[in-house]
């Protein structure tokens, strides 16, 4: 009984962000993003969209499909956007460039400055997998 009492009450792993100035994250797969998502949602981050707490987690919803390849998420605070950060927005590499004037960087360099390792990634990942398989992200 204790076993199962600890694997239903473990804890998800978390990391700590840094928002990032006018920067949004390239998402290339479907799998890429869903991991991104991971990583916000394990950072506490919320979907500025959506108001309630269900909808809010970053792995709730599946912004990719909208957008695929050129899917891009917000890495931090835009001085021409009204969201605070903690807060993500999705769109087009278009968007983020031309309409926010953002940096677009890829998915490794968001990890790389926010020193997230492989091992942490991995870690995120199998947390993920074993109790939100279902999660909307994933595609």
């Amino acid at each position: 009984m204790t076993d199962l009492k600890n694997k239903l009450t473990e804890k998800m792993p978390k990391i700590n962000l840094i928002p990032l100035k006018d920067t949004a994250v390239n998402t290339k797969t479907q799998a890429g993003y869903d991991l991104l998502m991971i990583v916000f949602e394990a950072g506490g981050w919320k979907w500025n969209y959506y108001k309630d707490l269900l909808h809010s987690f970053p792995t709730s919803y599946n912004r990719w499909k909208e957008y695929e390849k050129e899917t891009s998420v917000s890495a931090g605070v835009f001085e021409k956007a009204s969201f605070n950060e903690g807060r993500i927005i999705a769109g087009s590499k278009i968007f983020f460039r031309y309409r926010l004037g953002s940096k677009i960087i890829s998915q490794n360099g968001f990890y790389t400055l926010q020193k997230i390792t492989n091992e942490n990634l991995k870690e995120l990942k199998n947390w993920f997998e074993k109790y939100k398989p279902c999660r909307k992200s994933k595609g």
